[in-house]
């Protein structure tokens, strides 16, 4: 089942996936932080972002996660970002569904 590059099908651990790249994004940003030298630390920006990913056409598989909102039509995402310094880090992301409905994890 193909519907879209986004949601693929893959045969690894998404959430393994998550882990390792999360923790090779902290050990560089702190590695950097600590050779920076003097003065002021960066802190820590957490941003979170409503994204819409735009489609056309039909995709039965995920019609329950493709919605209109703010006419745009799509999957919503939440995104949360980690800023620290220069580094803008997307650390998580939830599908949107809409005022009223549980946002539920990615898996």
């Amino acid at each position: 089942m193909h519907a879209c590059r986004f949601l693929n099908i893959n045969p690894w651990s998404t959430r393994e996936i998550i882990r390792i790249v999360r923790n090779q994004v902290l050990e560089t940003v702190l590695k950097t932080l600590s050779e920076s030298g003097q003065g002021r630390r960066p802190f820590l920006q957490v941003i979170v972002d409503l994204t819409t990913l735009e489609k056309r056409g039909k995709f039965k598989e995920f019609e329950n996660l493709i919605s209109v909102y703010n006419g745009k039509r799509g999957l919503h995402l939440v995104v949360l970002y980690l800023v620290i310094g220069r580094w803008r880090i997307p650390w998580s992301f939830r599908v949107w569904r809409g005022k009223g409905t549980p946002t539920r994890p990615h898996s």
